[in-house]
């Protein structure tokens, strides 16, 4: 990032005390910054505010996209997503499967409500691979009971 200057000059009778004028390159205001702070390379925004602002979302060099995964489920930035869909949230992230859910359904989701992946695997978010299920429901549609209900079956004959 590129730092603008406008003037320098010297704010008191001493040698040491170079001043800058300086152009925010966030906000575009005018500032002040000292010698040491311009020799390290400082002094691109007028204060911490404009310094956060241009480190955030995508210009934030950690940025992917706003999609994480997290215990292997899909969650996705709520900035990339609909108000409407907000509600989904509990951090700036929301789990892709409540929003397939919700808008598959077309009905808002009550915390309660437990997403059941069909086919076991966290990441698969295909609408025909989610149901919206209650925890006690939940137990028994979960994958892995359904492979040993389904061996125990085939081993009985």
């Amino acid at each position: 990032m590129k730092r603008e200057i406008i003037k320098k000059f010297q704010k008191y009778d001493r040698k040491d005390s170079i001043y800058y004028i300086a152009i925010c390159n966030e906000c575009k205001k005018e500032f002040e910054l000292s010698n040491n702070y311009y020799k390290k390379g400082r002094g691109i925004f007028c204060n911490s505010i404009c310094n956060g602002k241009n480190k955030s979302g995508k210009k934030n060099g950690r940025w992917n996209g706003g999609v994480k995964e997290v215990r292997g489920y899909v969650s996705i930035h709520k900035n990339l997503i609909s108000k409407k869909y907000h509600y989904l949230s509990n951090s700036n992230y929301i789990p892709e499967h409540r929003l397939i859910a919700s808008k598959k359904y077309n009905k808002k989701l009550k915390i309660s409500d437990i997403i059941h992946h069909l086919n076991g695997i966290r990441n698969d978010n295909r609408k025909e691979n989610l149901v919206i299920v209650s925890s006690k429901t939940h137990e028994n549609k979960t994958f892995e009971k359904l492979l040993k209900k389904r061996i125990l079956k085939l081993e009985n004959g």
